[in-house]
C-alpha cells in the first residue's frame, strides 16, 4: 500500500474537488489508496465528490469489455470466391486498352 503524507492529504479543499481527474486503469492497490486519500479529506462535500466519482470510476473499469466473435474460415469457400469471379468480356478488355492509349497520349504530349 501507498504512503502519503498527510500534509498533502490537507491540501485538498474544496476548491480542489472541482478538478476532474481521469484514471484510465486503477489496479486494487490504487484503488485501496485512493480510498485512503479521500478518507483523510476533511471537506464533507469534497470528500462526497471524490467518492462518487471514485464510484462512478470503479463501475466504469469493472464492466468486462465483449470479446469479438471470430468465425472460423473455410480455404475451400475462399477459393471457390476466387475462381466464380466473372472474367471479363471483349467489350471490358477493349474499353481498358481504349483508355489506356488515352492516358499515353496524354502522357507524350
Amino acid at each position: 500500500m501507498m504512503k502519503i503524507s498527510i500534509s498533502i492529504i490537507n491540501r485538498i479543499t474544496a476548491n480542489q474537488a472541482k478538478i476532474a481527474i481521469v484514471l484510465k486503469v486503477l489496479s486494487n492497490d490504487s484503488k485501496e489508496a485512493l480510498f485512503d486519500v479521500i478518507q483523510h479529506i476533511y471537506d464533507e462535500e469534497a470528500r462526497k465528490r471524490f467518492l462518487l466519482e471514485l464510484k462512478n470510476i470503479i463501475l466504469n473499469t469493472d464492466k468486462p469489455k465483449p470479446q469479438p466473435i471470430i468465425k472460423p474460415f473455410s480455404m475451400k469457400k475462399i477459393m471457390y470466391r476466387a475462381d466464380s469471379q466473372s472474367k471479363p468480356s471483349i467489350i471490358d478488355l477493349r474499353h481498358k486498352v481504349s483508355s489506356l492509349k488515352e492516358e499515353i497520349q496524354n502522357i507524350k504530349s
